[in-house]
């Protein structure tokens, strides 16, 4: 089943979508979908507001904070595999 998306605002070339998802009914808060860089699929997470503007900030927020989540974790695994090469040498 689809779900049915209405007023939906994109930023970053697509990387952040905030939308309302009009199978819920009474429901007017904006939902958050995130492409993270180095990552596979999308997080989606209820803003929980219904302001347009708090939603984007939100949504921003998420992004940075999951962005450099990622990164630290990708340098940690870089790391980890210059240890075990020098190990090697």
């Amino acid at each position: 089943m689809a779900v049915s998306i209405l007023d939906k605002h994109e930023f970053l070339d697509g990387r952040i979508v905030i939308y309302r998802r009009g199978d819920i009914g009474d429901n007017s808060n904006y939902s958050v979908r995130l492409r993270i860089p180095k990552a596979s699929g999308y997080v989606v997470k209820s803003s929980g507001t219904s302001d347009v503007n708090r939603a984007r900030q939100f949504a921003e927020e998420l992004y940075d904070e999951l962005r450099l989540k990622r990164s630290e974790e990708h340098t940690s695994e870089l790391q980890s595999r210059l240890h075990l090469v020098c190990r090697l040498l």
